[in-house]
């Protein structure tokens, strides 16, 4: 019987402990807390969707993870299209040679979606609308997309990972709301 007993409280104190915090709990813990992990969460992160909706301040309980929105930025985004060209198979010569190639069928009416599809070396099925925000491409393609109007096509070079491109600014995008969260994994 005492054994029973021992072995039906040892039980009940695990399911306790092992149960997830309630949202009074974690906002306790997040208050007392010295260990967390900042992070920026963007619409491309899993953790997007449980966080949009809510503001500066919330706390979020999802299972035994906590997180605290610390606070929300709108970032703004650019589209592009482009055709890649790898200047570790080709000659830099011929690379132009194909470049001069692609903006005289422009000129004259092809589709860039048509060109991209003939000419681009990686394959990339989002090559046609590429949609980033700030950091997240090479800065020399960074700043080319940002100084240039939508439609126009124009090369961009990054001659030290032998990276050529056509590339053409897309219409404005909206810009993405990113979340700056402190996160934490509930111990009990």
């Amino acid at each position: 019987m005492k054994k029973t007993m021992l072995l039906a409280l040892f039980m009940a104190t695990t399911v306790s402990f092992a149960q997830n915090p309630s949202q009074e709990q974690a906002e306790d813990y997040m208050h007392k807390m010295e260990a967390w992990h900042d992070m920026d969460v963007t619409v491309t992160d899993s953790l997007y969707k449980l966080l949009d909706g809510h503001a500066k301040r919330d706390i979020i309980v999802k299972g035994k993870d906590i997180y605290k929105i610390m606070f929300i930025k709108e970032v703004p985004q650019y589209s592009a299209s482009y055709i890649y060209l790898d200047g570790t198979k080709l000659s830099l010569s011929k690379i132009n040679s194909i470049r001069k190639k692609i903006l005289s069928k422009h000129k004259s009416g092809t589709p860039f979606s048509a060109l991209i599809a003939e000419y681009n070396m990686d394959k990339n099925p989002k090559a046609d609308n590429l949609v980033f925000t700030t950091g997240v491409m090479v800065p020399e393609f960074e700043k080319a997309v940002k100084e240039h109007t939508p439609g126009e096509l124009y090369m961009v070079d990054v001659p030290a990972a032998k990276w050529y491109y056509v590339a053409k600014t897309n219409a404005a995008v909206p810009s993405v709301k990113t979340f700056h969260i402190r996160h934490s994994r509930y111990p009990y």
